[in-house]
């Protein structure tokens, strides 16, 4: 009989372990947080690489990605428009494109003190859009999101 049922907790445990389990990693993302995903990676890798002048080159890739991530963003409407009130949403949408240009114009400062080589123009750009960043995500994303 003990062996019965260790063979049956032994079948139990393959099973479970062979059972797919639902994770947040397989939620669907929106166009928009895509975009916002893609940035963000390119920042972090930016800001952790930033002073190596060796990587010039390829912190500007960085910064270029980040910029068309950010124009591809002002295309898209971020969730938390849905909760705004009809009235409201246009509004609300036209200060999120705002917000967007603000964003590609402090872009735009980064890639110039990147490329000129400006340690400390990057450094201030950087926490410019780190700002913006924080701003931003209060501003225009959903409660749960954050």
């Amino acid at each position: 009989m003990t062996k019965k049922i260790i063979a049956s907790l032994f079948t139990v445990a393959v099973v479970l372990t062979c059972t797919p389990r639902p994770s947040f990693a397989d939620e669907k993302k929106t166009p928009l947080e895509e975009q916002m995903d893609t940035m963000n990676k390119a920042f972090k890798t930016l800001k952790k690489q930033v002073a190596d002048a060796s990587k010039k080159d390829a912190n500007a890739e960085l910064v270029a990605t980040m910029k068309k991530s950010a124009i591809a963003s002002k295309d898209l409407a971020p969730e938390k428009a849905k909760d705004v009130p009809e009235a409201d949403r246009a509004k609300f949408v036209e200060e999120y494109k705002g917000a967007l240009d603000k964003l590609i114009a402090g872009i735009d400062s980064l890639d110039k003190a990147v490329r000129d080589g400006n340690a400390d123009a990057t450094k201030a750009a950087i926490e410019d859009l780190t700002k913006q960043k924080g701003d931003g995500h209060k501003k225009f994303q959903k409660d749960e999101d954050k």
